[in-house]
């Protein structure tokens, strides 16, 4: 009798095994950790030549944005920009990436349009282009994972207006907000 509990508890253990519970949102990212990328990022082919970058040493800081912390590039002061850090946390396939960044209104000398991107991992998740001048406005993403992301893996966040330094007026900056991991299944209490 006790040979037909084996498979049964196996299959019990098994099943118990398998429903780990819901994992609450983390953070991917801290603003304070946020480095200069390497040049083989995956928005390599948008950036401007060597000679027509430039990105002053205070352009790029941490700062409150309402009462949230933000990474902030001031586009009067930095034309061009490649940052990246490792992901806080793990991210299984399933899960949702939110994005939030939010864009003053943009007054340049130039045409020329904002180009952004960002990278988690080895893939592009988001690329928009936009048109200078410019409303501002929040920019608010959703992607969903389709393979797991290991903690430590690679975000990149891309920046490059293509745009020559001190013919600007008006608010030029970009507030990087959020970059959360969510599990579908979690719900708040």
């Amino acid at each position: 009798m006790r040979r037909h509990l084996l498979p049964l508890i196996a299959l019990v253990f098994a099943l118990g095994v398998g429903c780990a519970e819901p994992r609450e949102p983390a953070q991917l990212i801290e603003h304070g950790a946020w480095v200069e990328a390497p040049d083989d990022h995956p928005f390599a082919e948008s950036a401007p030549p060597t000679d027509e970058r430039a990105c002053g040493e205070l352009a790029v800081f941490e700062e409150l944005f309402g009462a949230e912390p933000s990474m902030t590039m001031d586009l009067d002061e930095c034309n061009y920009m490649v940052l990246s850090q490792p992901t806080l946390a793990e991210t299984l396939a399933g899960d949702v990436i939110e994005w939030r960044l939010w864009r003053d209104a943009s007054f340049f000398a130039t045409d020329e349009p904002t180009v952004m991107g960002l990278a988690v991992g080895d893939e592009v998740r988001w690329r928009e282009t936009f048109p200078n001048p410019g409303d501002s406005g929040l920019t608010y993403e959703e992607f969903v994972v389709e393979a797991d992301i290991p903690r430590g893996e690679s975000v990149i966040w891309f920046v490059s207006t293509h745009a020559e330094l001190g013919a600007r007026h008006g608010g030029n900056s970009l507030n990087f907000i959020e970059l959360r991991r969510i599990d579908p299944r979690w719900e708040p209490e």
